[in-house]
């Protein structure tokens, strides 16, 4: 909220607030409404890369283990603390019975959603889960990480160019 409606609002610490039905078709609005506001906060390319992947996988882990098509909406809040975003997806849902056939070619996003973001902590409880990410603005130097590692340029994905 501001204090002074004659002044500009401070875009940079205005927090991106979504609250969207349980649904995959809504995954494409999330992503472009995230990718606005990132790009509005002048987070370096290759980390709004990594954000908008988790988010992603995030989004659609709530919709199809947390719903399952119960009518249900994820929440999804976005903001900038210090030179970090932080990016908390809840649901309301329920995951599957205990003793639910796993799939052997599924079940790896979460471990994705750890190599591209820092920092994630996820609490379950009887009310849904919270996925809670934190990740710098800038990779590379700006970051304090050396260009060429970390999540940015790790195994398989594309670094500099060696000389």
């Amino acid at each position: 909220m501001r204090c002074d409606p004659n002044e500009p609002a401070n875009e940079s610490a205005d927090p991106l607030e979504l609250n969207f039905p349980a649904v995959a078709g809504e995954l494409a609005d999330v992503r472009h409404s995230v990718r606005g506001w990132l790009e509005r906060r002048s987070v370096t390319t290759d980390r709004a890369l990594d954000i908008l992947l988790a988010v992603d996988e995030v989004c659609a882990n709530a919709i199809e283990h947390g719903h399952r098509d119960d009518g249900g909406f994820v929440s999804l809040t976005a903001r900038v603390e210090g030179d970090h975003v932080r990016i908390v997806v809840a649901d309301h849902g329920r995951w599957k019975p205990q003793g639910a056939a796993a799939d052997p070619i599924r079940g790896r996003g979460l471990a994705i959603v750890r190599t591209l973001i820092p920092r994630v902590v996820i609490t379950t409880g009887d009310g849904g889960t919270v996925v809670d990410m934190r990740a710098p603005i800038r990779t590379g130097s700006a970051a304090g990480i050396p260009l060429g590692s970390g999540p940015a340029h790790g195994p398989g994905r594309a670094g500099p160019a060696q000389t």
